[in-house]
């Protein structure tokens, strides 16, 4: 800690990133975030359909 408080304007500092890079790491998060939901809406899909097609129906049911 005694180093990065040490470094002259914090140009030293493994994280003082900057801008731009903070950026891009943005961009990558929300890329993977969205692939995340997409497999999750994929892999739920099946699921519902399937589960829709051998479920019984009970007589006064809609």
């Amino acid at each position: 800690m005694e180093y990065l408080r040490s470094a002259p304007d914090g140009r030293e500092n493994p994280f003082v990133v900057g801008t731009p890079a903070t950026q891009r790491l943005m961009k990558i998060v929300v890329t993977m975030l969205r692939g995340r939901i997409a497999r999750d809406q994929e892999a739920a899909t099946p699921t519902m359909t399937t589960t829709a097609a051998t479920s019984t129906r009970t007589t006064g049911c809609c």
